[in-house]
């Protein structure tokens, strides 16, 4: 591991000792890949929040039909089995759904026919600054 990844997981660590059982937020984050995945779990319980991780659009389309309904979705445009954007589309159809605000990730600039319409409320360029998601997250559960 990268020193600064060892630095960046102590801090996250430190701060969920200090705030004990109170979360801000359920966050569902859909992520394939496991190291992106751990470090968005670290971040954003950091934060305070309480984080729910899954590997591909399909878990989460399923997760989604089970309370506690998540405060906000974080998703990779790209997953396997069912798409980032397929999932925000799911979302959008379903009214218990559709007030969930979604931040969508993307490895390059998506072109527009792979977008959900207009479905989310934020998209960010891999590789983006934790503390940018970490303030989008905070403004969008408010």
């Amino acid at each position: 591991m990268h020193p600064s990844g060892a630095i960046l997981i102590q801090k996250y660590l430190v701060n969920i000792v200090e705030m004990g059982d109170m979360f801000m937020a359920l966050v569902l984050v859909v992520e394939d890949e496991p190291g992106i995945r751990m470090v968005l779990d670290l971040s954003l319980t950091g934060e305070g929040h309480q984080v729910e991780t899954l590997k591909n659009g399909l878990l989460a389309r399923d997760r989604l039909t089970h309370s506690p309904l998540p405060d906000i979705l974080i998703a990779d445009l790209n997953l396997p089995g069912l798409s980032g954007s397929c999932l925000v589309e799911y979302v959008h159809a379903h009214p218990d759904l559709r007030n969930i605000p979604v931040i969508l990730m993307t490895g390059g600039i998506p072109d527009l026919i792979s977008l959900p319409s207009d479905h989310f409320n934020v998209i960010l360029e891999k590789p983006f600054d934790l503390d940018e998601l970490n303030g989008y997250v905070g403004l969008l559960t408010q």
